[in-house]
Parts: C-alpha cells; structure tokens; sequence
C-alpha cells in the first residue's frame, strides 16, 4: 500500500501582480497581442462550420407574417397561388408535424385571407385581404 503525503500550508498564495490595478498594457499586449512571442507558438483554434443548423422557427408556430410570406410568394408568375390544403401541408411540413400549426394557419386564413368555394366544392387559391397594410 502506497501513502500519499499532501503538505497544507497557511499561506496565502503569492499573486503577481497582486491586484488589477497593477496590470499594464504591456502585460496585457504579452498574452493577447497577436504579435506576441507567447502567441508564436500557440496553436490556432479552428472553429468547424456547422453545414446545416435548422432554424429556431422550426420550434415554434408560424407567424402571421411568415404565414403571409408563402402565401404571396406562392402566387409569383403564372401560379395561381396556394389552397388552403396546400398552405397547411407545407407548414405542418416545415415544423415537422408540431402540433397547433393547423390551428394556427386556420385561424390566421379566417380573419386575413379571401376564402372562395366553388360550387363544384373545390377552393379557390388563397388571397390575402389587405396587401398594403397585412398586419
């Protein structure tokens, strides 16, 4: 069986310099200066790109904005724009099936957007009510 001594001591450790006050720009240049002879010799940290971080958004439920957003830019040229089907899948989609995105998209469409039926029963794309002031 091997025996560890550890030796205590009472006294204070022995700081330099001893306080704040006494630090100088030139000992703050030694160690952070890129120049510096302590930094020659350091190796470089090299940060990784993180290729795809998905955004925070996909946490969260749509805004009435973001829901405004695809629904004008889905009636871009010749498109006839979204259903209200279409706009609900893609958003169930990109928050991958969170729940209370339909609701949300639902009630968003009811007070923002012109709902037309058809007699045949099909919808007409979605059309939002106010363009100069949407929200």
């Amino acid at each position: 069986m091997k025996a560890v001594i550890i030796e205590r001591s009472d006294r204070r450790p022995y700081w330099q310099p001893a306080n704040v006050n006494e630090v100088t720009d030139d000992l703050v240049d030694r160690f952070f200066d890129p120049t510096s002879e302590y930094l020659r010799s350091a190796p470089k940290l090299e940060v990784p790109v993180v290729a795809e971080v998905p955004p925070l958004s996909q946490f969260a439920l749509p805004t009435e904005a973001e829901i405004h957003g695809v629904i004008i830019n889905s009636q871009t040229g010749d498109a006839p724009g979204l259903q209200l089907g279409e706009l609900i899948s893609r958003l169930v989609y990109s928050r991958k099936g969170k729940s209370g995105v339909k609701e949300k998209v639902l009630e968003v469409v009811r007070r923002k957007c012109s709902l037309q039926d058809h007699a045949d029963g099909d919808t007409a794309p979605l059309k939002w009510r106010d363009e100069e002031h949407p929200f």
